[in-house]
């Protein structure tokens, strides 16, 4: 199942960090299995294949000299994480019965991932993407990883899709 354009929710937690100038993206796809909380969903969602921790690994070595996070510092993996653990890679800001925010801040830019479960007799998975870069360099960072962006984006909701 391919994972289509969504409408993040107004009820998203993610909603209040909106600003003008910010990068948001949205893509769902329906939910293979409707009980899975969306603490569950991000930490299947965050399983990568080899190409992509392989791109995750040529970033790191580049930007790494450039002083930015790589995940070097990401310490062990919590069995029950809770907000502030790390589910992956990424630290768990909020959590709510329907929606996980997961991210980090960097001296570029900050983003999140919402990882939602709507309700419903047909419920999707969505992962929605904000990032707000502090200056050109975290502008033209984004630019760089937008390509590669969308294609992660897909496989990762290859992982809950139906």
């Amino acid at each position: 199942m391919r994972a289509r354009p969504f409408q993040l929710p107004l009820t998203s937690l993610l909603r209040k960090r909106i600003g003008p100038g910010d990068f948001v993206d949205s893509y769902a796809v329906p939910l293979a299995d409707p009980d899975l909380t969306p603490l569950q969903l991000a930490e299947r969602l965050t399983v990568m294949p080899g190409w992509v921790n392989g791109l995750l690994w040529l970033r790191n070595g580049l930007v790494s000299p450039l002083g930015l996070k790589t995940g070097a510092d990401v310490p062990p993996a919590n069995p029950d994480p809770g907000v502030g653990d790390y589910v992956s890679f990424f630290r768990l800001e909020e959590l709510s019965p329907n929606e996980a925010i997961l991210g980090e801040d960097d001296q570029h830019l900050d983003f999140r991932v919402s990882v939602l479960k709507t309700a419903g007799p047909h419920p999707l998975a969505a992962i929605s993407t904000w990032v707000h870069p502090h200056h050109l360099g975290g502008r033209l960072y984004l630019l760089g990883v937008l390509p590669f962006h969308k294609l992660i984006i897909r496989r990762m909701l290859a992982n809950v899709a139906a």
